[in-house]
């Protein structure tokens, strides 16, 4: 496993973000950094604040200076 700066987000593509968090994790699964796939993107969210995350660069794990993203 990298060196990332979150060790899990919470995935649930039908939850909304400013909708009641407390519906955020039903239905939801905890995905680590090293198993999110492009058709995640919009629906994963932190689990101490439950805010949108995103991951830079989306499509792949290392970076162009070859640190793990």
């Amino acid at each position: 496993m990298g060196n990332y700066s979150i060790t899990y987000a919470i995935y649930n593509p039908r939850w909304v973000y400013g909708v009641d968090e407390k519906l955020l994790k039903i239905g939801s699964s905890e995905i680590a950094p090293e198993d999110y796939e492009q058709y995640m993107h919009g629906s994963i969210f932190c689990p101490k604040c439950f805010t949108p995350l995103s991951r830079n660069p989306s499509k792949k794990n290392i970076s162009k200076n070859a640190k793990t993203t």
